[in-house]
């Protein structure tokens, strides 16, 4: 499949005339490598979406059923609010906006929302094409029966649990597994029991944003043999052309990205975790 780059080859040009490159980030820039336990416990293609007129979320309720999917209903998805009364007192509101079904087999969880449809694979993953299979295929069962006016835009989405060798009281420098984590001064570098970092980093030359999130979880166990890191990245881009050929190019744009943001944010050593 060939992929047309939005953007890149107008800022490309831009760039020759500055004294620094816009973006260093250059899809491709890493080997694609196929890692026979892959950390990943969660994946998500998602399209935000804009529907018809007058479209209320209750019209979603049966969707699997009505459509003859080999998904069962998993629960309603609703937003909480407060209002204010005259005299004072807040109500607790609570507002429909989607609904979940997960697959028969437990692989799949699909949201379906008043302004986004989205897909996740659970862990064990097994390949990007299965995935975005799977994917294309409701989204065409969802399209035809409700007819979205527009995708505004569609993110893809990984989010990895690293598991770092580690016995109680021995001492990690979180260098030698990543490439990107928080990184504090050497007068407090004395280790870090827990950590969160969330980045918003724009990635000009493929008209894309990066939203890494990275902290380290709670032990699986009273008895931990190992670190637990969280490394959760999603793509996001805004669409400026809703057909089909545009979504799912431009899906496969942000699968490479989300490969290369993967590896340039771990070691060698890390690496050989998932052989």
């Amino acid at each position: 499949m060939s992929l047309r780059l939005p953007q890149a080859e107008s800022i490309a040009k831009s760039s020759m005339s500055e004294p620094f490159p816009t973006s260093h980030f250059r899809l491709g820039s890493f080997a694609q490598r196929h890692y026979k336990r892959a950390p990943i416990i969660e994946a998500m293609i998602t399209f935000n979406l804009e529907m018809p007129s007058g479209f209320e979320a209750e019209a979603l309720r049966n969707f699997a059923q009505e459509s003859n999917l080999s998904y069962g209903a998993a629960g309603e998805e609703r937003a909480m609010g407060f209002t204010a009364s005259p005299a004072g007192v807040n109500t607790q509101e609570s507002t429909l906006f989607g609904f979940r079904f997960v697959s028969q087999d437990g692989k799949y969880a699909l949201a379906c929302r008043i302004n986004a449809f989205s897909l996740s694979r659970l862990a064990p993953y097994e390949t990007w094409e299965a995935f975005r299979d799977e994917t294309r295929g409701l989204w065409k069962v969802f399209r035809e029966k409700y007819n979205p006016v527009k995708v505004n835009g569609l993110s893809v989405r990984y989010i990895n649990r690293i598991e770092i060798p580690w016995k109680p009281g021995q001492q990690i420098d979180f260098r030698w597994y990543f490439r990107t984590f928080p990184e504090v001064s050497s007068d407090l570098d004395v280790g870090m029991e827990s950590f969160y970092m969330r980045v918003d980093i724009p990635l000009y030359s493929i008209g894309a944003r990066l939203i890494l999130n990275q902290a380290r979880l709670p032990a699986a166990s009273p008895q931990p043999e190992s670190l637990s890191v969280l490394l959760d990245s999603d793509l996001i881009f805004s669409c400026e052309d809703g057909t089909e050929d545009y979504i799912w190019d431009h899906c496969e744009i942000l699968r490479k990205a989300k490969n290369d943001v993967f590896e340039a944010c771990i070691t060698n050593l890390t690496r050989e975790l998932f052989q």
